[in-house]
C-alpha cells in the first residue's frame, strides 16, 4: 500500500514539477519578471531545484532595472509626462517582455 501511494505521489509530482519547469523556463525566456516572480514565491518544490536556482539568478539581476522601470512608468502616468512614458515604454520594450501587468497599464494609459 504504501509502495502503491508513493508512486501515485510521484505521477502527480512529476507532471506538477515537469509543467512548472517549462512555465519557469518559458518566463526566463521572455524575460516576464513579474510572472516569473510569481511562480518562484509559489514553488511547491525544494528551492534548492537547479530549475528554481536558475530563475531565481535571473530574478536577482532583472528585478531591479525592472523595479526602476515600473517605477517610472508609474510616476510618468501619474505626472501625465508623455515624453517620460515614451521612454520608459520603449526603454521597456527593449530589456524585458511587454506582456508585464506594469507595461500594460503604461500601455494602456499612453
Amino acid at each position: 500500500a504504501v509502495l502503491l501511494e508513493c508512486k501515485a505521489k510521484h505521477t502527480q509530482w512529476s507532471e506538477n514539477y515537469t509543467q512548472l519547469c517549462s512555465r519557469v523556463t518559458k518566463m526566463v525566456e521572455q524575460r516576464r519578471v513579474s510572472q516569473l516572480k510569481i511562480l518562484l514565491d509559489a514553488w511547491p518544490f525544494q528551492k534548492g531545484d537547479t530549475v528554481w536556482l536558475m530563475g531565481q539568478q535571473k530574478l536577482e539581476v532583472w528585478q531591479p532595472h525592472h523595479g526602476q522601470l515600473c517605477a517610472a512608468l508609474q510616476s510618468a502616468v501619474q505626472a501625465r509626462d508623455m515624453p517620460a512614458l515614451q521612454r520608459g515604454l520603449q526603454d521597456w520594450g527593449r530589456r524585458f517582455s511587454r506582456q508585464d501587468p506594469s507595461w500594460e497599464d503604461a500601455r494602456r494609459t499612453y
